[in-house]
Formats: structure tokens, C-alpha cells, sequence
């Protein structure tokens, strides 16, 4: 230690004394020191740099939007009280679709249409799913069941004494039977046709019945759910009327997809995979 240091007033302070000031004196003070402030920097520099590095994470975490959902188009007509536009829940169809569903991240969009341009618009754009089934048997249509039912399609009519039924469809000849513009009822209608029935064709469903109230004709074919609900809508006397207990045909609650689609592909694995419901076979199931 040097007399200054020996001399000083404050000895203790004079210890203390930063290092590298100290090394000023001592060559090999001086080289420790140097390296130490290396090795100082260095590590300040890291740690600038975590923490650089730590905030922009933490700054696009907060701004990186959310992956987008899959927005599924589906196709339909004003069917109530499956399909309406009437409803914020757009009926119970898109109800029960939702409710499968859930937690896939797949957004579901209604598409109305009236029953005339479904199958138009199922021939020249690229659709993803729809509750009305495209005609024919088109390979990349498939049909997936959302729920096990027995909806009934058959008809009503003004009350008579005599049961509602029928042995052959011939016994329908002459009577004239209002039925929606859809190419799936093309099949059904036909059938009428050739049994001698005469076809009034109609848009809205709500129309028919209105047309049954005032005697402009003679039936009107729908499913039996919807056709006592469009009753009570129009405030007609259920008592009135009657439903067949014949059918011309009973089916499931069940949706069409288009599987050439990204949305169509998607909308199938949500429903099969995730849903536990039945693969789709590898041809349409009509």
C-alpha cells in the first residue's frame, strides 16, 4: 500500500476506493479490471437484450390477432319452424347445427333462398352445405344426420268425418295439391303427377296454408311439425284441419355437405370426429 494511502484521514474509504482507479497504479490491477468491466458489459447487454426481446413478445401476444373461424355458408329455404329468418336463432335446425358445433371454431351463416334458385345456385357456385339436397346423385353431396327423428312428410287438409289416409296415391287423382319450389320434392311430385293430382306451385309455405284456409285448394304438402306451426302463426283453428296418417315419406333431421370444399371438409370432420357421429360413407347417401 502506498504512504499516501497509509497517511490518509480516511483509510477505510481509501480501501474502498473503486477498483479500476486503484488499478491506475497497478498494471496488473489494471488487467483484472479491464476484463471485469468485459465481462460486466457483456452481461448487461444480455440482459438488455432478454428484456428487448421479452417485451416485443409480450407486445405482439397482445396485438396478434386471434386465428379466424371457419365461416360455413348454408343453403336453406324459409321452412319454419326449421328454417326461418323470422327467428334470431334462424330455427331449429340452425339451433341443433350450432349445439353440435360447439367449440370447432366453425361459424355458421344462413343463406336464404327461395326454394326455385337452390338447386341453381347448387349448380354454379361452389356451396358448402345446405339443408335442401342437391339433385341427383352428385359424388362430392354427402349427407351427415344431425339428429335421429321421424319427421313425417305428408299432408294436410280442411277436416272431414272420413280418416285421413290412402291406400294408393291414385286416390289423390283430380285434387290439387299445393307443394314448394325444390328440386328435391321433383321425386314427390312426380309420383303426384302420375297419380293424377294437380301441382300448385308456391314459394312460402306460409302461403300454402293460407290458400288451404280459403279453399283455393284441396292439400298442401309439408312436414307435419311445420305445417301446425304455420297454423298457429296465421291463427288458423288446428281443429280444423287435418294431417294424413298416410306419408309419402318419413326421413331424419339431417344436413347436405359439399365435401370439394375447404368449409365443407371442415364442417364434416366437426360433425363426424369431434361429434361422434356416423362417418359419411364414400358415396351420397340420399
Amino acid at each position: 500500500m502506498s504512504a499516501s494511502a497509509v497517511n490518509s484521514p480516511y483509510p477505510a474509504e481509501k480501501v474502498a476506493m473503486d477498483r479500476c482507479s486503484q488499478a491506475i497504479y497497478d498494471e496488473k490491477t489494471k488487467g483484472f479490471c479491464k476484463r471485469e468491466k468485459t465481462a460486466m458489459n457483456r452481461l448487461l447487454l444480455t440482459f438488455i437484450s432478454f428484456t428487448l426481446s421479452s417485451a416485443a413478445l409480450m407486445t405482439h401476444a397482445q396485438t396478434a390477432p386471434l386465428p379466424a373461424s371457419t365461416i360455413v355458408k348454408v343453403l336453406t329455404i324459409e321452412y319454419p319452424p326449421f328454417t326461418t329468418e323470422s327467428e334470431p336463432s334462424q330455427g331449429s335446425s340452425f339451433t341443433l347445427l350450432r349445439e353440435r358445433l360447439q367449440g370447432s371454431g366453425i361459424e355458421i351463416a344462413p343463406r336464404f333462398l327461395p326454394p326455385g334458385r337452390v338447386q341453381q345456385t347448387m349448380d354454379r357456385e361452389a356451396w358448402h352445405a345446405s339443408y335442401v339436397p342437391q339433385a341427383g346423385d352428385v359424388e362430392t353431396t354427402i349427407r351427415l344426420v344431425l339428429e335421429d327423428g321421424n319427421f313425417i312428410y305428408g299432408l294436410f287438409r280442411a277436416r272431414e268425418n272420413a280418416p285421413f289416409r290412402w291406400q294408393n296415391l291414385t286416390e289423390l287423382a283430380g285434387r290439387q295439391i299445393a307443394v314448394t319450389r325444390s328440386s328435391k320434392l321433383q321425386a314427390y311430385n312426380a309420383k303426384l303427377v302420375e297419380s293424377g293430382a294437380k301441382l300448385v306451385f308456391i314459394d312460402d309455405i306460409s302461403q300454402a296454408f293460407r290458400m288451404l284456409a280459403h279453399g283455393r285448394i284441396d292439400y298442401v304438402l309439408a312436414i307435419q311439425e311445420t305445417g301446425w306451426y304455420i297454423m298457429d302463426l296465421l291463427k288458423m283453428d288446428r281443429t280444423d284441419y287435418q294431417f294424413s296418417e298416410s306419408a309419402l315419406d318419413r326421413f331424419p333431421h339431417a344436413i347436405y355437405v359439399n365435401r370439394a370444399t375447404q368449409e365443407g371438409q371442415a364442417l364434416i370432420r366437426a360433425l363426424t370426429a369431434e361429434r361422434n357421429l356416423p362417418l359419411p360413407s364414400d358415396s351420397p347417401d340420399r
